[in-house]
Parts: C-alpha cells; structure tokens; sequence
C-alpha cells in the first residue's frame, strides 16, 4: 500500500510538472509580429511593387551596418529596398530624411518613409505598408536585433511619443523621384542636433539652406552652410567592429562615396581590407 501511495504521489507531481510547461509556453510570445494584412494597390504601381518586395524580407535578422540581402539595419532594409528598383536612397535614417518630400502626418500613404527620434535625433525609418481611416498606419521596419525584420503599428507607445516625420519619395504621377525642395528641406528644433545640423549643411543643395526656426520664438537657430574644403584622401584597413556606416560617420562622409570609390557591391567588410576614403 505504501508503495501504491507513493507512485501516487510521483504522478501527481509529474502530471504537475508537465502542466506547469504547457502554461509556460502558451503564455511565452515570439520576437516575430504576428499582425495580419490585407494590402491593397494604392493605384501607383511601383509602390505597391517596392512594398510587395521589401515584404519578402519580413522575419529577416536584424544587423547593425548591413544592407542585405540577408541581414538588414533600419536604413539598410530601406536602401535595399528601394534599390531593387532603380531608386538610390542615401544610406543613414537621418541622410535618407533630408531626401524626399515632407508629407503632413494626416496625409501619409502607403509607400512613404516614416521616421523616428534615436537619442539625439533621428535614428531609425520605417516604410509605410497600410493607413487605416483614423490615420493611423502600420510600418515595415528593422526594429533591432532582438525584433528583427518586423511589421508595427503606429499606435505603439514608443513609435507615437518618438515619431519626427514622414518623407515621400517616388512622385506617383509622373513615376519620378520628389527632389528636395527649400521647404521640404526645413528642420525642425526637435529634429535638429549636432550631428543632423552637419548633415543638413553638407548634404542640403545651395538653394535649400534655409535657417532651421525653432518651435519657440525665444531661440533663434540658424544652420550656416559647411565652407567647402578640398577632401583629404586616405588609405584606411578595416578592423574589427567596422561597418561601413561608423566609417562613414568617423571620416564625414557617406556611405554612397566609399562603396562608389571603391567599387564595393555589398556593405560587407572583411578585417584588413583596404579601403579608399576621402574626407574633409
């Protein structure tokens, strides 16, 4: 009888165990987004094709500096994207938010690049893949590495309290790419920082570089245009930990010109590889 009683108990405490898991695993949620669509054509079909195309890519891993195919940072998914059909963005978030035309939030469509404030100012961009009726939207993005390649809603906290502004590229009209113009070009003081002021005097056209105006009247910010210098070419060997991006923000250029200089084809870098930089 007592050895009855105790496999008794032994069951129990297994049956126990076993159920325990099961609770486990049916409260644990994957990294993935699990959201639902139901795309429709937005009546320009080379959008609705940049979309369809940089949708095959969802559930991809995330990698700080890459561009693809397989791995991708916000702005590299965004690059590689757009690429595919013939439209060079610039590299960074904050270089691919001086491209483009400002689009008001209550009119932002499937197919626009939306982005977001990192630290100190913008630092991660999404693509626009479905608006609903109240305005909102969901966004196709490179959240980071432990997100991944990933579909999100606008509505989310810490997209709606960070979001800078949305950009449209391709003129849906005329099938050509919007071109920078003195207001698109305008910053605001929330979106203008160290590093973004460099940029908007290095990259903007002469005719486009317009005083930033702060939201208050009391400080008053100008961007006085970058005096033009000679660049100074070196002869860099990559270490490890380099991307393409850090050496880019390292010697003040862009990613565009190294790969250009360099004939690079991916942004893939190997420790030891000599690379061609010019720098100011």
């Amino acid at each position: 009888m007592k050895l009855k009683n105790i496999l008794l108990l032994i069951l129990s405490l297994f049956s126990s165990f076993i159920y325990a898991q099961v609770d486990e695993e049916e409260d644990f949620e994957l990294p993935e987004d699990t959201l639902t669509l139901q795309l429709e054509s937005c009546g320009c079909p080379k959008i609705d094709s940049i979309v369809d195309f940089a949708l095959t890519k969802r559930y991809s891993r995330y990698k700080y500096g890459n561009a693809g195919p397989n791995y991708f940072d916000c702005s590299g998914l965004m690059y590689y994207a757009f690429k595919h059909f013939g439209i060079t963005l610039n590299r960074s978030s904050r270089d691919q938010y001086l491209m483009g035309k400002k689009v008001p939030n209550s009119k932002i469509q499937k197919g626009d690049l939306v982005f977001f404030r990192r630290g100190k100012g913008v630092g991660h961009v999404g693509l626009v893949i479905q608006t609903h009726p109240d305005g909102s939207y969901k966004f196709f993005h490179a959240s980071n590495a432990k997100n991944g390649i990933r579909i999100d809603e606008s509505t989310r906290a810490g997209y709606l309290n960070t979001f800078v502004g949305a950009k449209r590229i391709v003129d849906c009209a005329t099938n050509a790419i919007f071109q920078l113009s003195p207001e698109d070009s305008i910053l605001t003081s929330s979106e203008l920082t160290v590093d973004s002021a460099v940029l908007y005097a290095t990259h903007a056209p002469a005719a486009t570089q317009i005083a930033a105006q702060p939201a208050t009247a009391t400080a008053q910010l100008t961007v006085a245009p970058k005096q033009s210098a000679k660049p100074k070419m070196i002869i860099y060997t990559t270490r490890s930990g380099d991307t393409l991006y850090s050496l880019a923000r390292k010697h003040h250029t862009t990613v565009d010109k190294i790969m250009k200089l360099n004939k690079l084809h991916s942004s893939n870098l190997q420790i030891g590889q000599r690379l061609k930089i010019e720098r100011q």
